[in-house]
């Protein structure tokens, strides 16, 4: 099995594409087995938040590449935290201030937390991807305003 992962920004929004350049047929689960490596201006890797914590039990369905087909989705900048899980498997960088930073994104399966929520498939791809590294301007949604503001422009 072969998949290759590769990033690109559109728009504001972190694209992932997943290529299966196999001869096999591959599946895939993103729940928990994604990370981002985000390193500021300075070079300084960005350490994560905490992810939001959401009920769990609902089971992943797998994505399934034939030899030569891609896939791509959207990436978001945080992963929730299944909740009363053992492990932190969630993460944020939503909490970065407005600047310029370079994105790399890990995927690893098994993950080294253990946390599935996959039945299991004969095609799930085992190892570890690492895209190529991006730039990507960060700009924090701005807060809604308030009634008085918008009416008021103030």
């Amino acid at each position: 099995m072969s998949v290759k992962l590769s990033l690109r920004v559109d728009q504001q929004k972190l694209i992932s594409t997943w290529l299966n350049d196999g001869a096999t047929p591959v599946a895939l689960a993103f729940w928990w087995n994604r990370r981002m490596r985000v390193v500021d201006a300075s070079g300084g890797v960005v350490a994560t938040g905490p992810g939001p914590v959401l009920p769990c039990g609902v089971p992943e369905d797998w994505t399934e590449l034939a030899p030569g087909a891609s896939f791509e989705r959207e990436e978001s900048l945080a992963c929730t935290q299944p909740a009363g899980g053992p492990q932190n498997v969630g993460w944020s960088y939503e909490h970065l201030p407005a600047g310029t930073y370079r994105v790399t994104l890990l995927f690893k399966t098994p993950p080294e937390h253990g946390f599935s929520q996959s039945p299991p498939n004969p095609n799930a791809f085992s190892g570890a991807l690492e895209s190529n590294t991006v730039e990507f301007a960060f700009a924090p949604p701005e807060k809604p305003r308030g009634l008085l503001s918008r009416l008021f422009g103030k």
